[in-house]
């Protein structure tokens, strides 16, 4: 999964992106699945996840874009 921040700023500084990835992948454990590798810089996240069988990719996305 990609993330792009809107209007592609770079919003997320590098001294929060350690405390976002940790919060993105409890919210990944909790809502479905888990978060295997996660990166970025300022203005995108990349995020390579193992889904539940009983959710979407679709689902997924919105639940971790909402946070980015």
């Amino acid at each position: 999964m990609v993330f792009g921040t809107a209007e592609r700023r770079a919003r997320i500084r590098a001294s929060f992106r350690d405390r976002l990835y940790r919060y993105m992948a409890g919210v990944a454990r909790k809502e479905f699945g888990r978060i295997i590798e996660i990166g970025g810089t300022g203005d995108h996240v990349h995020a390579l996840v193992s889904l539940r069988t009983d959710v979407s990719l679709a689902d997924a996305m919105r639940k971790l874009k909402a946070l980015s």
